[in-house]
């Protein structure tokens, strides 16, 4: 039994995206300034870390390369957004964990708050209206 597919946003042509939120190249032919043809076979796409802790993915069209981060890759493609909230929340705080049963859209306050209550942050960074400095407001949500 074949695991069910569907063609990425943006991207229909080159990949699809299964119900885990892995990323798969479809085979295609790529003909080089030369004139040379080559076939690129299918495959799972790797998650790549970022400096930032997230899994981003590199995606590719028309010989235009975006890297991506996985988890807004797997959430645009899977997660139903009906409040179109802007931003994909970690259920778990695991950056690395892009399952899309551990991903949900949120508000930038829902996020915060979340950050707040699991311990990954302390505080929210506010702009001090005299230096222009970013200062720390402690259990400020």
């Amino acid at each position: 039994m074949s695991e069910k597919r569907k063609p990425l946003k943006g991207y229909e042509d080159h990949y699809e995206i299964n119900e885990k939120g892995e990323v798969f190249s479809l085979d295609r032919v790529v003909i080089n300034s030369l004139g040379r043809k080559y076939l690129y076979p299918a495959k799972k796409m790797k998650q790549l870390k970022h400096m930032t802790g997230y899994s981003v993915i590199r995606l590719s069209k028309n010989g235009n390369t975006k890297t991506c981060r996985y988890h807004r890759i797997v959430a645009e493609n899977l997660i139903p957004n009906p409040y179109n909230k802007p931003f994909v929340n970690h259920k778990d705080g695991n950056k690395r964990n892009n399952h899309p049963s551990n991903l949900e859209w949120v508000t930038a306050k829902e996020n915060t708050k979340h950050a707040i209550d699991s311990g990954k942050m302390d505080h929210v960074w506010s702009r001090c209206p005299k230096t222009g400095k970013f200062i720390p407001n402690k259990g400020v949500v």
